[in-house]
């Protein structure tokens, strides 16, 4: 009998550290977890009425791509999304994420062939380029199965309880359009244009600057898309962002078109060159400021009748991506070298006021 018990004994005490070791278990702290639903809308509105802004084939969001750092910079989530048809906003897709952190977030639409072979951290993203070299950016959208790029980054604080953001994603580009009145007697030949400084690489990130992620100029620029997105009075608030950097080793320079097959209009006629569903895109640049205005100053140019006129761009803060440039341009007796002409229509993708500027040869210019 003692034998029995002293075999029973043995395996209640083999037991005990099982159970010891079950109870420990038990009162580990659990990581608690919270739902953060994002949705992604495009900063432009999708309006595909005669008067659209947008290239509704090349500017949706075909792929999306949402990446969720956690606050040690881990991934917490890499989702790719998809859209055969291209879509202008994303629905709510729903995250388990840490609570109590502040996350970085991305959100990369059209990307993956640039994020193809590229290692997906927080320095990483930010220091991607995109360079026209490399065939994504190729001025206008002729290149087979080319999709804009759109990107937007944010530091967003999640708390103890299930959350919702709306988020907002950029073009990670600018475009151009031109519509030329000829008010002069007699046929005109536009056979280029140019631009001044126009920077050949890029980032895929926007960078704009301040002591914290969350700076005022951010602030503004989303805000501003926000009342975009609805209509919204922005009250005067239009100067645009323009303290962003653009990368070290972009070559910012003089961009020049000459154009395959040149434009000419008859006297009293109109032409255009691009369009706004078929735009010629530009790299984010950054000019130097006018000591006047304080504002970034851009030239354009057009050859017209072999001779070359150009003009500041007036009421251009910056060259920030997102902005779309469309001038409106009169000709008027060039000959004799009167071609001032009222100019310019400068709108972020959005329609806007239209301003005025003057066109001036150069022959002129050198020769006051």
């Amino acid at each position: 009998m003692n034998r029995y018990l002293t075999y029973i004994l043995c395996i209640c005490l083999t037991l005990l550290p099982l159970v010891s070791c079950q109870e420990q278990e038990d009162v580990q702290p659990v990581p608690e977890w919270v739902d953060l639903s994002i949705s992604a809308a495009m900063a432009t509105r999708a309006d595909f009425g005669e008067d659209a802004n947008v290239a509704k084939e090349y500017e949706l969001m075909h792929t999306l791509r949402i990446i969720i750092f956690d606050q040690s910079n881990n991934i917490e989530h890499n989702e790719l999304f998809e859209f055969e048809e291209g879509v202008f906003e994303a629905s709510e897709q729903i995250f388990k994420v840490k609570k109590d952190e502040t996350k970085t977030i991305y959100l990369l639409a059209n990307c993956e062939s640039i994020l193809q072979n590229e290692e997906i951290s927080i320095n990483n993203l930010d220091n991607v380029e995109l360079k026209t070299a490399e065939g994504w950016f190729s001025g206008q959208p002729q290149a087979e199965g080319f999709l804009l790029p759109a990107t937007a980054k944010y530091s967003i604080h999640v708390g103890d309880v299930n959350q919702t953001e709306d988020l907002w994603i950029a073009h990670a580009a600018n475009k151009i359009s031109f519509e030329f009145t000829n008010e002069s007697e007699e046929e005109v030949t536009i056979s280029e244009w140019r631009l001044t400084p126009i920077a050949q690489n890029s980032y895929l990130i926007p960078h704009i600057t301040g002591e914290n992620e969350n700076t005022p100029e951010e602030d503004r620029w989303y805000s501003k898309v926000l009342a975009q997105y609805n209509n919204a009075d922005l009250n005067g608030d239009d100067e645009g962002v323009t303290n962003y950097n653009v990368p070290d080793d972009a070559d910012q320079d003089t961009f020049n078109e000459e154009l395959d097959e040149k434009i000419k209009i008859a006297a009293g006629e109109n032409a255009t060159l691009y369009s706004a569903t078929e735009p010629f895109y530009l790299h984010e640049s950054k000019a130097d400021s006018d000591p006047t205005t304080g504002q970034q100053q851009y030239t354009v140019s057009c050859v017209i009748n072999d001779r070359v006129y150009d003009a500041v761009l007036p009421n251009l803060p910056s060259l920030f991506r997102g902005t779309y440039i469309k001038i409106k341009a009169t000709i008027k007796q060039l000959e004799n070298g009167e071609g001032q002409n009222p100019f310019g229509i400068i709108i972020d993708w959005q329609e806007g006021d239209e301003v005025e500027g003057e066109l001036e040869s150069e022959e002129d210019r050198q020769n006051p």
